[in-house]
């Protein structure tokens, strides 16, 4: 009986312990292939490498699983389950009639690196929709105008273009805007010359303009010549009397001109201000005397709008 109960008992623990192997045995299993990566294979491509594709097609890329992500020359790929599709007019640098590399890359679910491979293929024929050609150009400030040397345009095509340079100086922008800022001589009839590059590296051109190119005036009006000048004292009032004053400016300007006494009252002299020239003439009863201080106030400007004023005092010589 006792050899009975010792037979059962080691039974049932050879039971048990296999149980505990089996047990351990599928756990370590099903740890082992959770852990385990799952990569992603590349089985085809449409067109395959040494094949053609029309411009307006898709790059087709066939996997044995869904991929995580697929890049085809820094452009993301559109996921259908195990399939990838990039238009190929979206790639960059298509030019039609030439052969294409692209390198594809992709991930694994985990987002984890699963491989890149390098294809070639010819492209049939422009993707039209895509590569439709600028008609025009519009250049603000338009052409006419009256612009400074230092100036910026603004470009605005009606398709997009890859870049764009007027007299030489590379435009900044992209697409369908660009800007440049231009040091331009001064004269009438200054013309841009626009040249831009194209999305399938063809070039286009046009000239733009006339445009008028004048620095603004900031230079202010100077006396070059005046019948007294500031601080003279030793002006004769006989010949003053005789002739009036004269003051000559270096351009034609607008304004006044007076003559008072030291005080500053008015004495009514005739004043003319006309092109380059200012005068006043002597009006009877107010002749200058003897010995005396008298001002000249002159306030003008020039075309542009630049102002100078001036007083100029002088003392009369003493009487004889």
């Amino acid at each position: 009986m006792i050899q009975k109960f010792f037979n059962v008992g080691v039974l049932v623990g050879l039971v048990t312990l296999a149980g505990y192997v089996v047990i351990g045995c599928s756990e370590s299993a099903l740890t082992e292939k959770i852990d385990e990566p799952v990569t992603i294979n590349l089985l085809a491509t449409s067109p395959e490498t040494g094949g053609t594709v029309s411009a307006t097609a898709d790059l087709r890329i066939v996997f044995d699983s869904a991929p995580k992500s697929v890049i085809v020359d820094g452009i993301p790929a559109i996921i259908l389950n195990n399939t990838a599709l990039v238009p190929i007019g979206d790639l960059p640098d298509v030019i039609p009639g030439t052969e294409k590399s692209v390198i594809i890359e992709w991930r694994n679910p985990d987002n984890s690196v699963a491989g890149a491979k390098t294809i070639t293929f010819t492209v049939l024929d422009p993707p039209i929709d895509r590569f439709t050609f600028p008609n025009f150009v519009v250049v603000e400030p338009s052409p006419g105008a009256m612009l400074p040397s230092n100036q910026s345009f603004n470009l605005t095509f009606d398709q997009g273009v890859r870049a764009v340079t007027v007299n030489g100086v590379a435009a900044t922008g992209s697409g369908l805007n660009w800007t440049v800022s231009l040091t331009l001589q001064e004269g009438d009839g200054q013309v841009l010359n626009v040249i831009w590059t194209n999305r399938d590296h063809s070039t286009g051109s046009r000239a733009v303009g006339p445009y008028v190119i004048r620095d603004p005036d900031v230079t202010l009006p100077v006396i070059v010549a005046g019948t007294v000048r500031d601080g003279d004292a030793n002006i004769d009032p006989a010949r003053i009397n005789a002739s009036g004053f004269r003051f000559d400016f270096n351009e034609p300007v607008t304004g006044s001109i007076k003559l008072t006494d030291e005080a500053g009252a008015d004495l009514n002299w005739i004043a003319t201000v006309a092109a380059r020239t200012a005068t006043l003439t002597p009006v009877v009863g107010q002749e200058l005397a003897n010995e005396t201080v008298y001002k000249i106030e002159i306030d003008v400007r020039d075309g542009s709008g630049n102002p100078a004023q001036w007083t100029i005092t002088f003392v009369t010589i003493p009487k004889e």
